[in-house]
C-alpha cells in the first residue's frame, strides 16, 4: 500500500498516510517507509529533503548494515549534493562476497548483483578508486572463472555510470572502458565448458546488456551512438555473434528506453 500511494505525486495524500499511520502499531514503520520511498521516487520534490531529514535522524539509533549505508549515501548526493555526507556513509562498507550460484536458481534484473553495481556506481562518483581484482578476487576454483569475469564487468560497466556524475567521456573513452565487456560473452565453448553455471551467466545477457546502455546512456547521446549498430554514429566493430547490446530499433526510440536506473 505504501507504494502504491507514493508513486502518486501527491503530498496532501502523503500527509493524510502519516496522519492516519499514527493510530497504527506499526506506524512509525510505515511512515518511514514512506520515507524511503519518497526519496527514490521522488529525489526532486519539495518534499524529499524533509523526508531524508526524518531518515537521518532514524539512522542515528539504527544498526545499519552495508545496504542501508549505500542508500543514505545515495539519497545524501542525489537530494542534498553532499558528497562528504555520503562518504561517511559509505566509508568501511566492504565490497560483496562473489555470488555463488546453485543449481536451478532463478532470478531477473541482476538482482544477486544490485548491491555490488550500486556501491562501485556510488565509490566511482565520490572519487573513490576501485582495485578491480581486489572488489572481485580470483576465485580458487577454476569452474568460478566465470562467475569472476561476470562480476567484474559489472564493477567495469558501473564505475562508467559512476563517472558520468563527475564528468561525461567522449565517444571514444567509451568505446576504450567497455572495450572487454562488449565481448564477455564471445567465448567458445571449450573455454566455458567447464565453467560452474556459465549457462545462468549466458541467460543474463539481456539484463547485462540493459545495464551496460543505460551505463552508457548517463554520458549523453555521443556514447550511445558510438556503441549502436544501427546509428549513423556507430564507431565499434559489430559484435560477431549473438546478444547483441541494442536491438534492432530506432534510435531515438532505443535511447528513450534506457534513461530509467538499473536499481
Amino acid at each position: 500500500m505504501v507504494d502504491a500511494i507514493v508513486r502518486q505525486d501527491n503530498p496532501a495524500l502523503w500527509a493524510e498516510f502519516r496522519r492516519l499511520s499514527d493510530t497504527l502499531s506499526d506506524g512509525a514503520d510505515l511512515v518511514l517507509r514512506l520515507d524511503f520511498n519518497i526519496c527514490y521516487h521522488h529525489a526532486t520534490h519539495h518534499e524529499a529533503l524533509p523526508a531524508l531529514e526524518r531518515i537521518l535522524a532514524w539512522a542515528e539509533q539504527a544498526e545499519l548494515d552495508d545496504s542501508d549505508r549505500i542508500i543514505l549515501a545515495e539519497y545524501l548526493l542525489n537530494i542534498r549534493d553532499d558528497a562528504d555526507g555520503a562518504r561517511q556513509y559509505v566509508e568501511g562498507v566492504e565490497q560483496p562476497s562473489t555470488y555463488r550460484w546453485s543449481g536451478g536458481s532463478q532470478w531477473k534484473n541482476l538482482a544477486p548483483f544490485v548491491q555490488r553495481i550500486r556501491l562501485n556506481r556510488l565509490m566511482v562518483t565520490l572519487g573513490i578508486e576501485i582495485d578491480l581484482v581486489a572488489a572481485v578476487p580470483e576465485a580458487q576454483d577454476p569452474k568460478e572463472r566465470g562467475n569472476v569475469l561476470f562480476e567484474r564487468h559489472l564493477v567495469i560497466i558501473a564505475s562508467l555510470w559512476g563517472k558520468a556524475k563527475r564528468r561525461r567521456l567522449s565517444g571514444s573513452e567509451i568505446v576504450h572502458t567497455l572495450h572487454s565487456a562488449l565481448r564477455l560473452y564471445q567465448r567458445r565453448h571449450k573455454e566455458t565448458r567447464d565453467w560452474r553455471a556459465w549457462y545462468e551467466i549466458e541467460s543474463a545477457a539481456n539484463d547485462y546488456f540493459d545495464f551496460l546502455i543505460r551505463a552508457v546512456a548517463a554520458h549523453g547521446e555521443e556514447g550511445v551512438g558510438k556503441l549502436n549498430p544501427f546509428n549513423p554514429a556507430f564507431g565499434f566493430c559489430r559484435l560477431d555473434r549473438g546478444n547483441e547490446p541494442f536491438e534492432r530499433e530506432t534510435f531515438s526510440n532505443s535511447r528513450k528506453s534506457r534513461q530509467e536506473s538499473v536499481c
